[in-house]
């Protein structure tokens, strides 16, 4: 009997609503395993079918063990795994028609995979009150559950709670949802905070029960709408979440610190709305306090009683942020708390000092302006605005600036504190303060409730630098006075009101920059005042302002720019004990590296084939990377890597002399451009014949770069190249020769004319170098390039008179060396187009080759050579059921073969179908076996409808073999019979 026909028989048993005693006891054999001649994954096949189509409600008892058996999570070492609960389709249809036997059923399952907790949550939806009631323990457990798929199930649960008047359990259910898990890794942190109390790292950061995407659409859909109906409740409920989660932010009560201040303002800058990008989830639930306890208020219809009730829940938290609600609602209902509001104002400890909060200030101004004078009497404003004016502390804010202290300083920021301080009682000043304030006001315009927040709503807060001074103020200053204030400030320090802003050396460099885009006719002019500048850094950002203008199309100016590019490469770093920090913004230990990296760049910028300078500046330009290309590079010389793990390549084209010397080989090319074929271009290699012989020696990501150039430096001199190919890759040093002629694989592709060259490097490849486990995890490494690179020119037959090399690879590498070179041979015989017969019968023959030694991990790489059309397809067939003869269908891409497969099968629908049955096999073997319906339907259909019995035969075994690992949707097939 074919497993078609077996799951045709289930399916129609399932469908049936009258159930005999025959039928439920064959069901429950193949379930149970009972019938021995299934497989494992032919049952689950079999449960897969019919729990999908069983209708009948009589299943529930007559199978309730199989339904009751609801596989438990499976743990890894990675993780988890869910199993699948055979009987959910099943389940959610009776759950549908609000059965009580499967409501009776669901309560005593003991499980915790999360397939049944979202069954769980489908089932609270549906079912009347009693019901649901039943379910919420299961839902809390949900709720609690660290395994699950998602949650977001819950959020519509906490409503319908409430709209079947289950508020107790709605209270109780929505407080796990909400509620916080400790940080995961608290006891680290701890350890860590008790070595170094100032380690910011070391904070602990409690998570939700739920990803934050998820949390937000409980608190948004769930929790809101609940607040909706039980106002107060809800409030209750929130803030005790919210206090926990605070708690749980502390790493512990340390002496001296006020436990009150919670630092909410950093984490929710608003109590009723998102004030930036990213929502956090603790935000999220502050704002959804706040949202409840606005509908307390709405709600209470003067019901006084039900305010204070609130209002004593949210002073008994005593955290800041209840305190910052209390007042984002009073301001709200000014009228309604007046008498709250004058005990926060006449509590406030530290007017003289002290700047308000959002909330606080915006409380006291909106009920100066709805209450009055009524509000504070006149000696309780006095006192408050005598406090104002005492401050704020002289002597901290001279601490706080120290050498840059003066009296002018402290006078604009006293007089700008007491504006803050007095705008939010503006209404209700009077006599010398009102005068007072009223020439404050004129002086600097009233701050707004957003000045008050610490941290200025919608702007981002990653880090910046300004000048100074102006650019205005630069350009308005004499060539002198400029060039001596480059050299003197050193003042770098925070600003005082944005902390997020440096007053740095930086961004004076940008606003010198600005002012040389402004007027590039003055700063020209310069000439020797430019040696007169003492911090590299603004040379630096003067030849990146060139550079762009040059790219801008003003090369007239090249003259001065490259004048001044002259004098910055002869500058040395004078200092060369290695306990004085050299810095390009020092004066007296400057370091000269980043300026004459941007002289490289602004040359990279001329010799590039957008800008393509005149010829004319070629014996400057050449000077210039001459010069570079054998200075000193600290970076090079003391081999220092750039990242780690470490690139070579990346620590040469990210130096100054690295760079350098790859943009002389660009410049080779440019001369060639500009003075045709015959230009010799001898400067270049006599560059790096001084470099050869070690004046200054190569650095190893230096010897990289060439090697990787090779190709480009080939293109200018040949013969050059091949005279000195031993000094590109020294045998005599391992670690040179491994990382320079990797990057010569990496990079070039294989080419005839330097055969005879590269050969020797080849032998001393196969003969020294380690092929086995390489430091490269992707497949572009060392043995797989060069096992390419032999590839190719044995391909050729250049190694026919030679060893053949391609032998000697094999039989030192392994199949995790093989299968990449399958594969890439594969990909370049897809990409092409035609192959001469010779060539042909060469891959051919290598095709044998690696047939006959029948390595599984390396014929699996067979894909890309299906699709090479350069071949025959008949061959491509043939070759390719011999090869699923061998790795027994497993493959990496068996959906991109079966595409290929389809393509093929109009006109060589034998061997086609004769493959996809091969492949097949496969799909109860791999664990991830995944391939296209429709191109697999289309070959299942020709075979299905063929006239060649074999074909037919291979047909149905790939149908039944499909059918078996579960892969339903081939069970009806349009020709199937």
């Amino acid at each position: 009997m074919r497993f078609k026909s077996l799951v045709q028989n289930v399916k129609e048993i399932a469908s049936r609503e009258d159930i005999s005693q025959r039928d439920a006891a064959h069901i429950n054999a193949l379930l149970s395993g009972i019938d021995e001649h299934l497989s494992d994954e032919e049952r689950g096949t079999i449960a897969r079918v019919f729990w999908s189509s069983a209708t009948s409600p009589k299943w529930a008892d007559l199978l309730s063990e199989h339904i009751r058996n609801c596989p438990d999570i499976l743990f890894t070492e990675t993780g988890y795994q869910v199993p699948p609960w055979m009987a959910e389709p099943y389940v959610r249809s009776q759950i549908e028609r609000r059965s009580e036997a499967m409501l009776n059923l669901l309560v005593s399952i003991k499980t915790r995979n999360p397939r049944f907790y979202e069954v769980i949550a489908e089932a609270a939806l549906i079912f009347d009150s009693r019901a649901v009631k039943k379910l919420v323990p299961l839902l809390i457990e949900y709720a609690k559950t660290p395994y699950a798929f998602s949650k977001q199930e819950l959020a519509a649960i906490l409503p319908r709670l409430a709209s079947v008047d289950l508020i107790p359990e709605a209270m109780e259910l929505g407080y796990q949802m909400v509620s916080f898990r400790p940080d995961p890794r608290a006891q680290e942190k701890i350890t860590q905070r008790l070595a170094d109390p100032t380690d910011w790292t070391a904070m602990l950061e409690p998570l939700p029960k739920f990803d934050d995407w998820e949390y937000q659409e409980v608190l948004v859909k769930g929790v809101r709408p609940l607040a909706d109906s039980a106002p107060l409740q809800t409030g209750k409920t929130l803030i005790n979440a919210v206090r926990e989660m605070i708690q749980l932010k502390d790493l512990s009560q340390e002496e001296g610190v006020d436990s009150s201040n919670d630092n909410s303002e950093i984490w929710c800058g608003r109590v009723d709305q998102s004030d930036r990008a990213y929502l956090e989830p603790k935000a999220a639930l502050v704002h959804t306090l706040t949202y409840a306890c606005e509908k307390v208020y709405e709600r209470a219809e003067g019901d006084r009683d039900v305010i204070e009730e609130l209002d004593a829940e949210l002073r008994q938290a005593k955290f800041r942020i209840f305190d910052r609600i209390r007042y984002h609602l009073y301001s709200r209902h000014a009228l309604h708390a007046v008498e709250w509001i004058r005990e926060a104002i006449l509590t406030y400890a530290d007017f003289a000092d002290g700047p308000y909060g959002y909330e606080f200030q915006q409380m006291t101004r909106l009920a100066c302006e709805q209450v009055g004078l009524s509000l504070l009497t006149e000696a309780e404003r006095t006192k408050i605005f005598d406090q104002i004016l005492s401050g704020p502390d002289k002597q901290r804010f001279k601490a706080w600036l120290g050498a840059d202290f003066t009296e002018d300083k402290y006078t604009r920021r006293q007089r700008y504190f007491w504006l803050t301080q007095f705008t939010p009682f503006a209404r209700v000043l009077f006599g010398k303060y009102d005068v007072l304030y009223k020439q404050l006001s004129t002086e600097t315009p009233p701050p707004t409730d957003d000045d008050y927040s610490p941290y200025s709503v919608g702007e981002s807060k990653t880090g910046a630098s300004r000048s100074p001074r102006s650019t205005e103020d630069l350009l308005a200053a004499t060539d002198e006075d400029l060039i001596a204030y480059l050299n003197e400030w050193e003042d770098e320090h925070r600003d005082e009101k944005q902390w997020w802003v440096d007053i740095s050396f930086a961004g004076l460099g940008r606003a010198f920059a600005e002012a040389i885009q402004l007027q590039p006719r003055r700063f020209l002019q310069w000439r020797e005042r430019w040696q007169r500048i003492e911090r590299p850094i603004y040379l630096r950002y003067a030849i990146e302002t060139a550079s762009k203008r040059v790219k801008e199309g003003q090369q007239d100016e090249l003259e001065e720019w490259i004048r001044l590019c002259s004098w910055i490469v002869a500058r040395k770093d004078s200092i060369s004990d290695p306990n004085i920090k050299i810095s390009e913004t020092s004066r007296m230990a400057p370091s000269w590296d980043s300026a004459r990296r941007a002289v490289v760049d602004l040359i990279e910028a001329c010799i590039s084939k957008e800008i393509n300078v005149s010829a004319e500046w070629r014996a400057q330009i050449f000077e210039l990377l001459k010069v570079i290309c054998t200075s000193s590079d600290r970076y090079l010389d003391q081999n220092k890597p750039i990242i780690t793990p470490r690139d070579y390549l990346t620590d040469a084209i990210n130096t100054t002399r690295g760079r350098a010397l790859e943009n002389l080989i660009s410049y080779g090319w440019w001369v060639r451009r500009q003075q045709g074929q015959e230009d010799a271009v001898s400067e270049v290699f006599d560059v790096l014949q001084i470099r050869f012989d070690e004046k200054p020696p190569l650095s190893i990501p230096e010897y990289t770069l060439l090697a990787v150039s090779l190709g480009r430096l080939y293109g200018l001199n040949p013969r050059w190249v091949q005279e000195h190919i031993s000094q590109f890759f020294p045998h005599s040093n391992r670690e040179i020769w491994r990382a320079a002629f990797n990057g010569f694989l990496s990079f070039n592709q294989p080419y005839r004319e330097w055969f005879s060259s590269i050969q020797p490097e080849f032998e001393f490849a196969l003969e020294n170098a380690d092929l086995s486990e390489d430091e490269s995890k992707g497949r572009s490494n060392f043995a797989n390039n060069l096992g390419w690179h032999i590839f190719v020119h044995h391909l050729w037959g250049q190694f026919d008179s030679h060893r053949d090399f391609l032998e000697v690879f094999y039989a030192r590498t392994g199949p995790k060396q093989w299968a990449p070179l399958f594969d890439q041979v594969g990909r370049s015989l897809r990409a092409t187009k035609t192959v001469n017969e010779d060539l042909v019968n060469r891959f051919k023959e290598f095709f044998e080759t690696r047939l006959r030694v029948g390595n599984e991990e390396e014929l699996k790489e067979f894909t890309f050579w299906l699709e090479a059309e350069c071949l025959d397809a008949e061959w491509r067939l043939r070759a390719l059921s011999r090869v699923l003869d061998i790795t027994k269908g497993r493959g990496r891409s068996a959906s991109m073969l079966v595409e290929r497969l389809r393509k093929l099968a109009d006109n060589q629908p034998d061997l086609v179908v004769e493959c996809f049955a091969k492949l097949t096999q496969a799909a109860s073997k791999q664990t991830h076996f995944y391939i296209l319906p429709e191109p697999a339907k289309g070959i299942l259909n020709i075979g299905l409808t063929s006239k060649n019995p074999k074909t037919i035969e291979n047909a149905e075994l790939a149908q039944d073999n499909l059918l078996r690992t579960g892969h339903l949707e081939y069970l009806n097939l349009e020709a199937a019979k």
